[in-house]
């Protein structure tokens, strides 16, 4: 069976329950914000050509790195509740 190979544009990575995440745009899903499993993907640019900032809670169990753009303002969060005000 061929795997099927889509693009995935990536503006967030983060840890969560032992799992890495990564926040992407792909135009399959409709340009929609959303959430791929590190072990789903397959990463074949690996480098980050834009300013991220970190979130992390007590450096252990759960961090974040944001496109700058979505960690202002509360962004991510009206994302991914699509905010009909966006």
């Amino acid at each position: 069976m061929k795997s099927r190979v889509v693009t995935l544009f990536i503006y967030g990575i983060y840890h969560s329950n032992n799992d890495v995440y990564f926040y992407g745009i792909s135009r399959e899903k409709d340009n929609a914000l959303v959430a791929f499993r590190q072990r789903d993907i397959k990463i074949k640019n690996p480098t980050v050509t834009y300013d991220m900032v970190y979130f992390g809670n007590d450096g252990r169990s759960h961090f974040m790195m944001l496109h700058w753009a979505l960690a202002e303002d509360g962004l991510l969060d009206k994302l991914l509740e699509r905010d009909p005000d966006l």
